[in-house]
C-alpha cells in the first residue's frame, strides 16, 4: 500500500503584536516566530526559516553613543566589516524625523551573501532609532528577489515598531 501526502504551508494575512515589556512592541505576520541563533548581540530575534525572512532588534543605552548618527555608523561599519557581505549597493538612506515618536535613520541596501548555490543578493532594511532612554537597531532581511512579494509586509512591520513600552 502506498500513501501519498501532498500538503502546503499557508498563512493568513493576520498580524500579531509582540510585546517585550520595558523594551518595545512590534507587529509581525502570522508566519514570523521567535528564533535563536541569528545574532550573538541580542535576544530579540524573529523570522521564518522557510521564507528566508528575518528581523533582529538590538538596544543600546544613550550614554554609549553621542548621537543616533554615530550609533548608525558604528553598526553599519560592523556589518560591512563582518565579511559576510560582498559588494553592498546602497539603495536609499532616509532620515526619520518622527517615527512613532522616535527619530533616526533608515538604510536600505542589497548585498551578495552566501556561498555556492546560496550566493544570492539579500535585501536589508536597517533602522537606527532614538527614544528618550535608548537607541534601537532593527535589521530586517530577505532574498532581494522577493522584494515585490513583501512590498506591503516590510513597511507594515517597520512602521509598527514602538520603543520603550
Amino acid at each position: 500500500m502506498l500513501f501519498v501526502f501532498v500538503g502546503s504551508c499557508s498563512y493568513s494575512d493576520e498580524f500579531h503584536t509582540i510585546q517585550e515589556p520595558g523594551h518595545f512592541s512590534i507587529e509581525f505576520p502570522e508566519y514570523i516566530d521567535k528564533l535563536d541563533g541569528l545574532s550573538n548581540t541580542t535576544p530579540y530575534q524573529y523570522g521564518n526559516l522557510f521564507r528566508n525572512f528575518y528581523i533582529i532588534i538590538e538596544e543600546a543605552p544613550l550614554a554609549k553613543f553621542p548621537s543616533v548618527e554615530a550609533y548608525a555608523q558604528t553598526s553599519i561599519n560592523e556589518l560591512l566589516n563582518a565579511g559576510t557581505l560582498s559588494s553592498p549597493d546602497t539603495l536609499e538612506i532616509k532620515q526619520l524625523k518622527d517615527f512613532n515618536g522616535l527619530s533616526g535613520r533608515h538604510l536600505i541596501l542589497t548585498a551578495d551573501v552566501g556561498e555556492g548555490e546560496l550566493f544570492k543578493p539579500i535585501l536589508y532594511h536597517l533602522l537606527h532609532l532614538k527614544s528618550e532612554d535608548r537607541y534601537y537597531h532593527l535589521v530586517l532581511w530577505t532574498w532581494a528577489e522577493w522584494e515585490e512579494k513583501y512590498e506591503a509586509t516590510i513597511p507594515r512591520i517597520l512602521k509598527s515598531f514602538k520603543g520603550s513600552i
